[in-house]
Order: structure tokens, then C-alpha cells, then sequence
């Protein structure tokens, strides 16, 4: 017994340590709607691949600079020669000649050495464009496509942060919703149990027993899809904001939070805070880099060259006991003359793109209209059904309260709660419905304006 009692004191802080790891691991993280958008801006995968494009893109500018600027190369060079290369040459004249008529000295040769041990070459060569049209353009078209990327990220943050707002209330709903059918089987399963006393006691009829026992039952299922639901919600949410999916979550901004009506907005005031506007923008503006680029192929091109050089020779351990020294200067001129109709069935092309990008925003700007017109209808629409399913939810509830107060009197039939508990529940859920409609036209709303 004593040995038992000293284990239990050993292993009591390491088991009251394992309980508050435990407890720590079982609760909630709480995400109000701000925190949970935070979350989805840093660790959404698409915005990270976004946040990459535009570092890529940010390094073509560097590689585009590079084609303007000077290339400067160093070249070295070493040789040991290992054999002799000797070479007969003649070294003069012998004094005896032929004889005859027109005597001839031939030529005394001699084996010569020709080459040295060592051979060191050093060069360095300078390559600078003077002027290169294309090279200017490509440079501007790559900065255009690095504001693009940009502009790109943007979108993508307010396209996923629209989707972010509306899986976080799509998922409070769903908790409302499972509340609603968890109280209605809570009250159908008392008004059964309440029903079956008084049918024992032979105060209530069997069939009143019955259809509140049917009741009870037909809404434990409705329980068990609305919690999975809820389960398949959160399942959405972790995964959009990279949350282990084991890991509990409490959604803590309510889903009646939501904004006053707005008033009416002029389509036009959005053009400049909408990304895609600006996107189409910009990409008018490349498409007009990219008649330069064509024009370019009209211009000559000219680049200059300077190079440096020196080669050495010596024998066993010297490197130059003779040397020869080289400066070249050179420039270079290139114009294409004829190319067969080419270059300006290019420049041609790009003219109709630009004309192209005029009509794609002239049609932009007609479906901004439409979509903001259409969007305030629809909310100020979806504003006035919140207004009367709010009254209809609470008149269900005093109509519920009132026909439960009138079973227990003996003045209703259980078929008279089951169908007030039906219809409180519609419109309990009809009113939560109508609030989440109401502020996904609102998330909806906003991104049409840009905001």
C-alpha cells in the first residue's frame, strides 16, 4: 500500500501534465471574421503563387536592363609545350657553286626550333549596344508585365478574400442552422416524453402520443445532415486558410452582423479601384509596347566592340619573354531592307490588337454597369426579405409558445404543435437564410465597386 502511494505521488505531476496538454490540444482557436482573413492573406496557397509570379516577374525587368547594358568578358589562356616543333630553315648560301653556264649556291638549312615552353594568352572584350529599338521595348514591355502581375495579385486577394468572407458565414449559417434543428429535436423529443406521461396516465390520446413521437424522429435526421454539413463547411475554411484540419476552430463573428443597406453608387466611380478594369488597362498599354516592338524591326541596329589582348611566349620558367599587344575597336551596323512583307504584316497585327483591347474595355465598362445596377437590386431586395422574415420568425415563435400553452389546456392537437414547430422552424431558418443571402450580395456588391 505504501508503494502504491509513493508511485501515485511520482507519476501525479506527469499525468496532471498529459491532462493539461490534453485540455490545451482540445480547445478552440477563436477566428473573428478579421483574423481569419488575415490568416487566408499570408498562408493561402494561390496568393502564394500569386506573391511568386510577381517576384518572377520583378527579375525579368533585371533581364530585359541587361540587354542595354555592357558585357564585359576576360579570357585566359595557358600552354606548355612539352615537345620541340623544329622547322629546316635556311640559314645562308654555300660558297661552291654548281658551275655551268649560270652557277647556282645552293641554300644551307638548318633545323630550327619554332615554339617555346610556355604560351600565356590574357584577353578582355567590352560588347555595349549603342542603339537597339527592340531591346528599349522589351525592357518597358517587361515593367508593364511586372505591374500586370501585380495588378494580378490584387484580384486574386479580393477574388479570394470574397470567397473567404463567404465560406466563413456559409459556415455560421450552417452552425445556426444546426442549432435550430438541435432545439427543434430537443423540443419534439420533451413534447414526446411529456405526451407519453399524460398517455400513461390516460389523459392524452394514443395517436396524439404517436405524431409526437413522429416529429421526434423525422428531426433526428435532419440533425445528423445539418452537423455534417456544418463538418464539411469547416473542412472548406481550414483548407482555404491552411489550418490542420484536426485542429478545433471557433467561428466567433455572428452571422446578424452584418451592414446597414448602402446607398446607391454610380458604376462609373469604380472603374479606377477595379483590378480588372486596371488589369485590362495595362494590358492595352502592353499591347501598345508591343507596336513599338514591331516598329523596331524598321531600325537599324548598332552595337560597338573594344578588345584587349596580349600574348606571351618564354622558355622553362618565364611566361613572356616576347609578347604582342592587340587593341581592336569595332562597330556594327545591321538593317534588315527587305524581309517580304514581314515586318509590316507584324505591325499590322499589332494595330488591330490595340483596336482589340479598345472594344474589350468600352465592353468592361457596359458589364460594370449591369453588374452594379443588377447587385444594389438584388440587396435592397434581399434588405427588406431580412426585415419580414425576422418579423415571420418571431410571430412563429409566439404562435409555437401559444399552441403548446393550448395543448397542455387541452385546447390543441399534438397535429396542431407538430405544425407550429414546423413552421417556426422554416422561419427561423428562412431568416438565417435571408441574412447570409443579404451579405454575399454585400461581399458581392463591394468587389463590383473595387472596394
Amino acid at each position: 500500500m505504501k508503494y502504491i502511494k509513493n508511485m501515485w505521488h511520482i507519476k501525479k505531476p506527469f499525468l496532471i501534465l498529459m491532462l493539461c496538454i490534453v485540455a490545451a490540444a482540445a480547445v478552440a482557436e477563436d477566428y473573428s471574421l478579421e483574423d481569419y482573413l488575415a490568416r487566408v492573406e499570408k498562408f493561402s496557397k494561390d496568393l502564394i503563387l500569386s506573391r511568386q509570379d510577381v517576384e518572377k516577374a520583378d527579375v525579368t525587368v533585371t533581364q530585359a536592363r541587361s540587354a542595354l547594358l555592357p558585357t564585359i568578358g576576360v579570357q585566359a589562356g595557358y600552354t606548355r609545350n612539352l615537345w620541340d616543333i623544329e622547322q629546316s630553315t635556311p640559314i645562308g648560301a654555300s660558297t661552291t657553286s654548281t658551275g655551268g653556264a649560270s652557277p647556282l649556291y645552293p641554300l644551307i638549312r638548318q633545323d630550327m626550333r619554332t615554339n617555346t615552353d610556355n604560351e600565356l594568352s590574357l584577353g578582355l572584350g567590352v560588347e555595349q549596344n549603342v542603339f537597339n529599338m527592340k531591346a528599349i521595348a522589351a525592357l518597358r514591355a517587361s515593367r508593364q508585365y511586372r505591374d500586370l502581375y501585380g495588378t494580378a495579385y490584387t484580384e486574386a486577394k479580393r477574388q479570394i478574400t470574397n470567397a473567404a468572407r463567404k465560406a466563413y458565414f456559409g459556415a455560421v449559417l450552417l452552425r445556426e442552422m444546426l442549432s435550430v434543428r438541435e432545439a427543434s429535436e430537443k423540443n419534439n423529443q420533451a413534447a414526446y416524453e411529456d405526451m407519453r406521461k399524460q398517455y400513461e396516465a390516460g389523459m392524452a390520446r394514443e395517436l396524439d402520443m404517436l405524431l409526437a413521437e413522429v416529429a421526434w424522429q423525422q428531426s433526428v435526421p435532419a440533425v445528423t445532415q445539418a452537423r455534417r454539413d456544418l463538418e464539411n463547411a469547416l473542412i472548406q475554411i481550414k483548407t482555404l486558410a491552411d489550418i490542420e484540419l484536426g485542429d478545433p476552430i471557433a467561428l466567433t463573428t455572428p452571422l446578424d452582423s452584418f451592414p446597414q443597406l448602402p446607398q446607391e453608387v454610380s458604376p462609373e466611380e469604380s472603374y479606377s479601384r477595379r483590378t480588372d478594369y486596371q488589369f485590362l488597362l495595362q494590358q492595352r498599354d502592353l499591347a501598345d509596347i508591343s507596336i513599338d516592338l514591331a516598329l523596331a524591326d524598321f531600325f537599324p541596329t548598332i552595337s560597338a566592340s573594344l578588345g584587349l589582348s596580349r600574348q606571351g611566349r618564354g622558355d622553362q620558367a618565364k611566361l613572356m619573354d616576347t609578347h604582342t599587344d592587340v587593341l581592336q575597336l569595332g562597330v556594327k551596323i545591321a538593317l534588315p531592307v527587305y524581309t517580304g512583307g514581314a515586318r509590316r504584316s507584324q505591325l499590322e497585327i499589332e494595330k488591330i490588337n490595340l483596336r482589340k483591347h479598345d472594344t474589350e474595355l468600352a465592353k468592361m465598362r457596359d458589364f460594370i454597369q449591369a453588374e452594379i445596377t443588377r447587385l444594389y437590386l438584388s440587396l435592397r431586395e434581399s434588405w427588406e426579405r431580412i426585415g419580414s422574415s425576422k418579423i415571420t420568425s418571431e410571430t412563429a415563435d409566439k404562435a409555437y409558445r401559444l399552441v403548446r400553452l393550448s395543448l397542455a389546456n387541452g385546447m390543441a392537437t399534438q397535429l396542431e404543435v407538430n405544425t407550429a414547430a414546423v413552421r417556426l422552424e422554416e422561419a427561423q431558418l428562412a431568416y438565417y437564410n435571408s441574412v447570409y443571402d443579404y451579405l454575399t450580395l454585400y461581399f458581392d456588391w463591394e468587389k463590383a465597386l473595387g472596394l
